[in-house]
C-alpha cells in the first residue's frame, strides 16, 4: 500500500488546492498536485520543495467549454520508485438556472484495476491465439482492500 503521508490534491496552482497543498507540506505530507502549465509545475516546486511532486493535467478545457463531467487517468510514482495508477474525476455543480456554480471532484487508485485489466488482456490474446490449452487455474486475482 501506499505511504499513509502521500496524498494527491488537483487545482494546485492557486486558490484552495495551493493552500491545502502549503499546509500538507508544512506538516510532512509528499503532495502530488495536478498542475496545467509546466510554468506553475517549476513555481511550486520551487516554493514546496521535495515535499511537492506535479502532476501535468489539463482536462479543464473542454470541460469549462462545455460545462461537462471530466475524468483522466494517470500514474503516480512513489519515493520508492513504484508506480499506481489513478483516475481523477469532476462534475460540474449548477445552480436550478442552469449556471455553473463550481466543480466537484474525486481521485481514486485504481492500481489493481489496471492489473486485473491487463491480466484479463493478456488471457484472453493466449486464448485467441491458441496458446493457452487448459483453462483452468489460468488467472488468479487477488484484490486488496
Amino acid at each position: 500500500m501506499a505511504n499513509s503521508k502521500d496524498v494527491v490534491v488537483t487545482g494546485v496552482s492557486t486558490g484552495i488546492g495551493w493552500g491545502t497543498t502549503k499546509v500538507l507540506v508544512s506538516r510532512g505530507f509528499r503532495v502530488f498536485g495536478s498542475v496545467r502549465k509546466p510554468a506553475d509545475a517549476d513555481r511550486l516546486q520551487r516554493e514546496f520543495g521535495n515535499g511537492f511532486v506535479p502532476l501535468m493535467m489539463d482536462i479543464t478545457d473542454e470541460c469549462l467549454r462545455t460545462g461537462c463531467a471530466g475524468q483522466v487517468s494517470f500514474r503516480v510514482r512513489s519515493a520508492e520508485g513504484r508506480y499506481r495508477w489513478f483516475v481523477s474525476c469532476s462534475e460540474p455543480v449548477r445552480a436550478a438556472d442552469g449556471t455553473l456554480l463550481y466543480w466537484i471532484g474525486v481521485n481514486l487508485d485504481i492500481e489493481e484495476l489496471k492489473q486485473a485489466d491487463e491480466i484479463t488482456r493478456h488471457w484472453h490474446h493466449r486464448n485467441l491465439h491458441g496458446e493457452a490449452h487448459n483453462h483452468r487455474n489460468e488467472c488468479s486475482i487477488v484484490l486488496r482492500s
